[in-house]
């Protein structure tokens, strides 16, 4: 399965980009009086899967 993913991929790694999420959970953050969150997610994401498809 992980090499027909591969195949969708492309040139494209899969792996998610830390800066957008961090931007993202800033955002989430920064609804003043009422953010959606109210701390920063703790393993909210793991590249064990892209680092397993690579061997």
């Amino acid at each position: 399965m992980m090499g027909e993913i591969d195949k969708l991929l492309g040139d494209a790694d899969g792996k998610l980009d830390v800066k957008d999420y961090e931007r993202t959970v800033a955002t989430l953050m920064s609804g003043g009086s009422d953010p959606v969150i109210t701390k920063k997610p703790e393993g909210a994401y793991s590249f064990a899967i892209i680092e397993a498809m690579k061997k």
